[in-house]
């Protein structure tokens, strides 16, 4: 427990030493942070509720597979997206191994099934007479 604690002194230290680098390594990790939660929420929330609201041929097995990749292993995850940005792998031609981009990317698709699950989680949960009552109030099927 010791050491943990001098190792959060040390890292409160270093903040607040508002070193260049130090700035810059926060800087990037919350642009990255927010760029791939944003990125997550805006596909997977809208792709969560047309799964939720939807009926169409193959939702059951759609919605089995968004849960297998929740329990998917982060680090299998991981060591896939590292092979396809490799330079011998499906993506290694657009050179982002390594960058911010990449991972933006690793954490968008680590993100997406959560926030997709979320979504459809609260679309089958909403009272089918809600819906009903929206389409006889004028709404369209989207809205």
């Amino acid at each position: 427990m010791r050491w943990t604690l001098e190792q959060l002194v040390e890292a409160l230290r270093l903040l607040g030493s508002l070193d260049r680098q130090v700035l810059g390594a926060l800087a990037l990790s919350l642009t990255v942070a927010t760029l791939s939660t944003v990125l997550a929420t805006a596909s997977g929330v809208p792709l969560g509720i047309a799964i939720g609201l939807g009926r169409f041929r193959g939702k059951r097995i759609l919605t089995t597979v968004l849960h297998a990749l929740l329990a998917l292993p982060t680090v299998l995850i991981g060591l896939v997206l590292y092979t396809a940005l490799s330079r011998r792998g499906l993506l290694g031609d657009w050179r982002l191994l390594y960058t911010p981009a990449a991972i933006v990317l690793g954490q968008f698709v680590l993100a997406l099934p959560l926030v997709t699950a979320l979504a459809l989680a609260a679309a089958e949960g909403v009272d089918p007479r809600v819906r009903l009552t929206a389409l006889t109030l004028g709404a369209g099927r989207w809205r």
